[in-house]
Order: structure tokens, then C-alpha cells, then sequence
């Protein structure tokens, strides 16, 4: 009924608006870049604005009608919310290149006890809280007290840092795309992230209906999963 009720609306004629955005994942490749460019591209009036932060603070403007839309990773169920699951993204090591698993000879993947012992670095920014929460989960069953070091960059400045030796990072896979001298990639085993949409459904705007819409549309069209 629900997916009805937005299609009406994302069928009727909405020439100008704006849609304010929550972000999560990278923009670099994958699932988000694409239904972005296809939007503007079918609505070029409507203004998108993004906003990076912690999920908490996507939810908070959400629920005062103060953002949107936001996509967020590990949230089935958000009270006051509609959460929608749409693609999952593979979870990657970020290595210095000297790093014993990113030798040539290593077998591409890794896994969570491959990096007992690690320095991991986790952005003080964004999603930072989120990532250091899920490192530490995985982590915990071999190794009760990861070494995890915050610091006050966004995340693609950590990624410099990690080519520099200076510890390690954990990667989406839409963040993979992007090439760090003395970084390599490794993905990790068994390891995957859910993203999801999340908005209100007292939110009344039909830019975001249609946005809603066709990001339904490309999840179904191009077998994100």
C-alpha cells in the first residue's frame, strides 16, 4: 500500500522542490552516485542537499522534519521511522602496502582474526562512533581490547595516514574505488553492511515521493543486494 501511495505521487508533476539527504556510504561508486545522477538527471529543478553525520543525527532530523531522506548502514528498525533495506556493501581492510597481509602472495581475502593486534584509525567525524562500534564487535571474540585511535579528519584523510604506516582502516566497498598511494585493499571475509533508506512518514514531500520511488526502481532494476 505503502509503495502504491509513493508511486502516485512520484507519477504526478513535480517541477521544482529540493530533497535533503543523509549520507552514510561513499559517493565514489556503487549504489548512491547512481540513483543521485539519475535523479537530477529526470528532475533537474529539484535541489538535492546533502549532509554527512551520525546516523543518530540523521534520524533526529528526520523525525523533526528537518531532513528528508537519509541512508544508513546496520538499521532495520527505527522508532517513528520507515526503514527500507535496499543494497549491502562488502567490507574492506585498508592496509599500508608493507603490511604482511597486503603482500602479493596473500590470499585476497582476509578475516576478522587476520587483524587481532591491529592500530586501526576511525574518523572523530560522521560515521566515526558507528565504525568504532562495529570494529570493536568484531574484534571482541578474539581480542578483548582493540587498539582503535580516533582521529579529528574525515575519513578519505585517514586513508593517507594508513598508506604512511600509521595503522589501518576499515572500508566500504563503495570507498574502494578510490586508489591511496602505499594502500592496499582487502576484503574481509564473510563481512557485509546493510544500507537502508530511512524517513518519516508524516514527511509530505513530493519530491521526496518520487525520490523515494526511483530509488526503489534501481535497487529492483539493477539487483543491488
Amino acid at each position: 500500500m505503502q509503495e502504491a501511495f509513493d508511486q502516485v505521487y512520484a507519477e504526478g508533476d513535480v517541477e521544482t522542490g529540493e530533497v535533503s539527504i543523509g549520507l552514510f556510504s561513499s559517493l565514489a561508486s556503487g549504489f548512491l552516485p547512481e540513483l543521485l545522477s539519475e535523479y537530477k538527471h529526470e528532475n533537474p529543478s529539484i535541489r538535492l542537499r546533502y549532509s554527512q553525520g551520525s546516523a543518530l543525527s540523521h534520524i533526529g532530523e528526520i523525525r523533526s522534519n528537518s531532513m528528508d531522506v537519509a541512508f544508513l548502514a546496520g538499521y532495520r528498525d527505527v522508532f517513528g521511522c520507515r526503514v527500507e533495506p535496499l543494497w549491502t556493501e562488502a567490507v574492506y581492510a585498508a592496509l599500508p602496502e608493507s603490511h604482511p597481509l597486503a603482500q602479493s602472495g596473500q590470499a585476497s581475502d582476509i578475516t576478522w582474526r587476520d587483524l587481532v593486534g591491529s592500530h586501526f584509525l576511525v574518523s572523530e567525524m560522521a560515521a566515526g562512533r558507528e565504525t568504532h562500534d562495529y570494529i570493536a564487535d568484531q574484534i571482541k571474540p578474539y581480542d578483548q581490547h582493540p587498539l582503535i585511535e580516533h582521529c579529528d579528519l574525515h575519513h578519505d584523510n585517514l586513508l593517507p595516514l594508513v598508506g604512511l604506516g600509521k595503522g589501518i582502516a576499515i572500508a566500504g566497498e563503495a570507498f574502494t574505488s578510490i586508489a591511496f598511494p602505499g594502500v592496499v585493499y582487502r576484503r574481509i571475509s564473510d563481512a557485509s553492511v546493510e544500507f537502508s533508506m530511512v524517513w518519516s512518514p508524516a514527511n509530505e514531500n513530493p519530491a521526496l515521493r518520487r525520490f523515494l520511488f526511483k530509488a526503489r526502481a534501481i535497487a529492483k532494476d539493477r539487483g543491488y543486494d
